[in-house]
């Protein structure tokens, strides 16, 4: 999965949504907005929840830790490169704050969570509740 691999990002419904091109979405809810931002957590998502991670735990009825750190990582380094169109001036500053700001936010706490995702070192959980999810998140 790489970032080419993204139709769409940004920061909808008190989350950073990212929609992959063959449908999949991916949510990052944040605990709250206030600095410093802890992640709640990460969902993956078809018509169903497929997978979810928190800092603490894996539940995936469908997948697997790497499954869900292949489509984090990219949501990750689509991060790193809009930050980094933002420093180097491609990106104004009025749309970095109205458009990519809150997303950027958000996802550079995702690195914890995607390292422990890539080495598949989380706990897994019995069910979504486990890890407070419901199934409408």
């Amino acid at each position: 999965m790489a970032v080419a691999d993204i139709q769409a990002f940004g920061f909808r419904e008190g989350c950073a949504d990212i929609v992959f091109d063959d449908g999949v979405r991916l949510r990052v809810y944040p605990v709250d907005l206030e600095d410093p931002i802890d992640i709640r957590v990460c969902v993956l998502s078809r018509s169903d929840i497929v997978s979810a991670a928190s800092p603490d735990l894996f539940w995936s009825e469908d997948g697997t830790q790497g499954e869900l750190a292949a489509r984090l990582g990219a949501a990750v380094e689509a991060e790193r490169k809009v930050y980094k169109a933002y420093r180097a001036k491609r990106i104004d500053e009025a749309d970095w704050q109205e458009k990519f700001r809150t997303f950027w936010k958000v996802m550079i706490r995702c690195r914890g969570i995607l390292g422990t995702l890539t080495v598949g070192a989380l706990p897994t959980a019995n069910s979504l509740e486990d890890i407070g999810v419901s199934d409408s998140v």
